[in-house]
């Protein structure tokens, strides 16, 4: 029982508080772009949970026909946290920085909380070139990014 609690918890939280944000904001008429932060792995029709609401979020905003979405898809994501998260994040994290600490890629991508969010307005403020178009970035273009624009 206690399992699928949080399990709707985490969706209430991740899913639908996200997009009852991207919502109000296409109502409001003030916003043509919306930029989301989500996962390497997102896919609504995952098994594992935390990778299926990422994909549904995705499904869903792209549904709510901004003029333009942004979805920005990081590998392990670098930085302080007030919080501490999960042992398997915390050692893709440590691994990160290892790897970013010797210039090397990997499978993991590590990449700057804050260059993250700095990408996502980057991208935010080009000329929107069609309506409607739909735009995710991978974690190998956001690191090229990261470069392109010396973040």
């Amino acid at each position: 029982m206690f399992r699928v609690h949080s399990r709707d918890k985490f969706v209430k939280i991740d899913h639908d508080i996200n997009i009852d944000a991207f919502k109000a904001a296409k109502e409001s008429g003030k916003f043509d772009t919306a930029v989301l932060v989500s996962a390497l792995e997102a896919d609504p029709d995952s098994n594992l949970l935390y990778f299926s609401t990422k994909g549904k979020i995705e499904r869903d905003l792209i549904n709510l026909k901004f003029r333009r979405t942004i979805i920005l898809r990081p590998g392990a994501i670098l930085g302080k946290r007030e919080v501490p998260k999960p042992f398997i994040n915390n050692m893709s994290v440590l691994l990160g920085y290892v790897f970013r600490w010797f210039g090397l890629q990997n499978g993991l991508f590590p990449i700057y909380g804050e260059e993250v969010a700095n990408i996502g307005y980057y991208l935010s403020q080009k000329p929107i070139k069609k309506d409607g178009e739909v735009i995710i970035v991978g974690p190998d273009e956001l690191l090229k990014i990261v470069k392109e624009i010396k973040l």
